[in-house]
């Protein structure tokens, strides 16, 4: 045995546990949609703001883009920080930050003693806290758990307080940028474009017939089928509300499925039968809210999108399946439109297509002077106990900051139009 480097080792070890044990705690939830503009924004604010530094980083995935966990240790403001991520959802990051409900974030050891380290296990996911602040597409006011409202959840009513919107120059009520979606289908869906009509009768009813988007007698005997994201979803609230649902209303939507009922979660899964099928989303509880027969959905975009990047023909275990339809954001739907195989079908609404796969929507003509109307502005919102620490607040106002100047998906200075609430008219 070499004792000397062991010892060393032992040092380095404890060198970092109690590095660990020094640094200040920021844990930030919410947002699918938003999670690789604000992973980008942690990155820069540790290695390009003067005064910070980044020691190391890991996330779950093989790449950071994509990856909804993560974990960063450096300093901001001259204080030693460990920045830990779950993005899960809009809703359920309003929900558990203001409860204080406790999250499942990585643990301190997956941290490396310099760089970066990938693909690490969900299985290290064993620090279960409650969040200090979360990323929202949608106002607070907006969401169920809006401030004032009363939840019937399982373990009684509860009613919501308002979460702190965190301060950043030159803009008002958290708001950080504007998140773009899309409206998505399957890869060979015969039609190109949604109409509100359509859209709103395609997620009260959950599928339709083919005939009613193609004008075809023929496809009468076809159907298109809605699917989409859970009621934790600030991607669902904004797109719902885009094609006139109530914010918070009831949907029908279809799961994909292997023949086995499984969720689909991957292309290869979805490209790898032709048994697949479709089934009605089953109930369920989430996060002690009951959740009805199809109301329920995806927890993730990316899933979403990647169980569309498929050909109708391979759930053929439901017959008549013509195209499956859905909705998410532009980081989630993007990556699998440029799919080799079945590339993963954008549809127009309202004969207006936003385009730009894995492009800068800065300069989208379409969504900045508000000729497309499926988009809503990204939020950052504290938690009353991080609202009174002042490093937390801290922390929130750098991302939030380097959010608004750099990093968040569609600036606000880019924008020649506003809205003042989700789903609501566009002021031109």
């Amino acid at each position: 045995m070499n004792i000397k480097n062991t010892f060393l080792a032992g040092v380095a070890v404890l060198g970092l546990a109690q590095a660990a044990s020094a640094a200040s705690y920021f844990r930030l939830t919410g947002s699918t949609a938003n999670g690789d503009a604000t992973h980008n924004a942690i990155l820069n604010v540790l290695t390009n703001t003067a005064g910070n530094a980044l020691t190391s980083y890991a996330y779950e995935t093989s790449a950071l883009k994509g990856s909804k966990v993560a974990i960063f240790s450096g300093t901001i403001g001259g204080n030693a920080v460990i920045i830990k991520t779950k993005f899960n959802g809009s809703e359920l990051g309003i929900q558990a930050t203001v409860n204080g409900d406790n999250i499942t974030f990585l643990n301190d050891s997956v941290l490396p003693g310099s760089g970066s380290t990938a693909s690490v296990s969900s299985s290290l996911e064993t620090d279960i806290t409650a969040p200090s602040a979360t990323m929202s597409d949608t106002f607070q006011s907006t969401s169920r758990f809006a401030s004032g409202s009363s939840v019937i959840q399982t373990n009684g009513t509860v009613t919501y307080t308002a979460l702190t919107p965190v301060t950043v120059s030159g803009s008002s009520n958290g708001i950080v940028g504007v998140v773009p979606f899309k409206f998505v289908a399957t890869s060979d869906a015969p039609f190109s474009n949604l109409t509100y009509r359509q859209a709103q009768d395609l997620w009260t009813v959950g599928k339709l017939k083919l005939s009613g988007f193609t004008g075809n007698t023929n496809d009468a005997a076809k159907y298109v089928y809605a699917t989409g994201r859970d009621i934790d979803s600030g991607t669902r609230l904004t797109c719902m509300s885009a094609i006139g649902f109530a914010a918070n209303g009831s949907v029908k939507q279809y799961q994909p499925s292997t023949s086995a009922n499984a969720q689909i979660t991957s292309a290869a899964t979805a490209n790898g039968a032709t048994n697949n099928k479709l089934v009605a989303f089953p109930a369920t509880t989430i996060n002690k809210v009951t959740v009805a027969l199809y109301n329920n959905g995806y927890n993730s975009g990316g899933n979403l999108c990647k169980a569309l990047a498929s050909s109708a023909t391979n759930y053929a275990g439901t017959a008549g399946t013509a195209a499956i339809v859905g909705y998410a954001g532009t980081g989630d739907a993007d990556p699998q439109m440029t799919n080799a195989s079945n590339p993963l079908k954008e549809l127009g609404y309202e004969g207006v297509t936003l385009g730009s796969a894995n492009g800068d929507y800065n300069t989208n003509a379409a969504l900045i002077n508000g000729v497309y109307h499926v988009w809503g502005y990204e939020h950052m919102y504290l938690s009353t106990n991080a609202a009174a620490d002042s490093i937390a607040n801290g922390v929130a106002t750098a991302i939030g900051n380097q959010l608004y100047t750099t990093d968040t998906i569609v600036k606000l200075s880019s924008m020649k139009v506003s809205r003042s609430g989700d789903g609501g008219p566009i002021t031109y």
